[in-house]
């Protein structure tokens, strides 16, 4: 009855992204919530201390939980959040690596709208380059083709 097709209305959840973004945005809350989930997934691991082998399968489960919410979290900021948000406001790696303590792979994924914004800025640099001038040097060539 099911495979034939639901045809229930589908929920709005437009509305409720849009009141968690401004709710993020007017208390300037999305930065320190980043960091603690990213560190909290490490915590999960150290919590339990010398339980840690008793309680394995539950930590194995708590940290795919909170992984999956920091990815969820992080695909939503990309989503909402402007260029100049991010610009302004994250932190380098080092300074998140160094200064909070994160994971490499945490710090990375938390500064991927940055990498992603820089790539596209010298993408839109050499495509603009290649539109003014037809004729490119083999290195200018390889550069854009590299960059693409």
């Amino acid at each position: 009855r099911n495979e034939a097709g639901n045809f229930t209305a589908a929920r709005n959840v437009k509305k409720p992204s849009i009141r968690l973004k401004e709710a993020l945005l007017e208390n300037s809350i999305y930065l320190p919530l980043s960091i603690i989930i990213a560190q909290q997934r490490n915590c999960i691991v150290f919590k339990f201390g010398a339980q840690r082998h008793e309680h394995l399968k539950l930590i194995g489960n708590l940290y795919d939980q909170c992984q999956d919410t920091m990815v969820q979290f992080y695909t939503f900021l990309s989503n909402v959040l402007t260029s100049e948000n991010f610009l302004t406001t994250f932190p380098s790696i080092k300074d998140l690596v160094l200064g909070f303590h994160l994971q490499v792979d945490a710090a990375f994924h938390i500064s991927r709208p940055l990498f992603n914004l820089n790539v596209q800025a010298k993408f839109d640099e050499l495509k603009q380059n290649n539109i003014t001038s037809k004729a490119m040097t083999k290195s200018q060539e390889k550069t854009f083709l590299v960059s693409n």
